[in-house]
């Protein structure tokens, strides 16, 4: 999810290993592209396919929450990982 990404990267940013090898603004600069080029594309992208952009995470939100729900069969299956065989069917 998106807002994983954002979350991980926060974390890793951080660290004592960044904090004391690099300056501010350059992790500032590396915070800014993760979100431009990784998060809000990656919430884009799941707006074109008609899911939650899940760019912020959810108040209410739970491992049990379908964050994908809206998207096609078809491509519910992709994001899931399912081989297509001849008895695949969207219901």
């Amino acid at each position: 999810m998106p807002f994983e990404i954002l979350a991980i990267t926060d974390t890793e940013l951080s660290k004592p290993k960044f904090k004391s090898e690099c300056t501010a603004a350059y992790t500032a600069m590396v915070r800014a592209f993760i979100l431009d080029n990784v998060v809000r594309r990656l919430a884009r992208f799941r707006q074109e396919h008609d899911m939650f952009d899940a760019e912020e995470m959810p108040n209410d939100w739970d491992e049990q929450m379908d964050l994908n729900m809206g998207a096609s069969c078809m491509f519910s299956l992709y994001l899931h990982n399912t081989p297509l065989f001849a008895d695949t069917t969207c219901a």
